[in-house]
């Protein structure tokens, strides 16, 4: 039996449910958003193009966790928000370990 307590979710759990969570977020996305979400993820893109071209890893990190946040906010499903915000700290993590290349 699962119990929660008694695991330690490492980076591979995380990575492996966040491919499954953005496959599905970026392809709902492409069929829901509207010309706002299109806007904001303009934002977040060239936000985290700017970061990432300026050698700011740590900026970048954060942006790269906005724009999928923004993304999953397109999906126009509240519990796919909320399920990458419960990866947000991974997200966060993740990113910097990337930026940081």
């Amino acid at each position: 039996m699962f119990d929660a307590g008694k695991q330690n979710t490492g980076d591979t759990d995380c990575s492996s449910v966040r491919h499954v969570l953005e496959v599905e977020i970026a392809a709902l996305a492409a069929e829901r958003a509207d010309e706002d979400d299109l806007k904001a993820l303009e934002r977040a893109g060239a936000a985290l193009k700017t970061a990432k071209a300026a050698k700011k890893p740590e900026e970048a990190a954060i942006a790269d966790v906005a724009f999928h946040l923004t993304l999953a906010q397109a999906t126009d499903n509240p519990a796919f928000v909320l399920a990458m915000r419960s990866l947000e700290w991974f997200l966060l993590s993740s990113a910097r370990k990337i930026a940081a290349r």
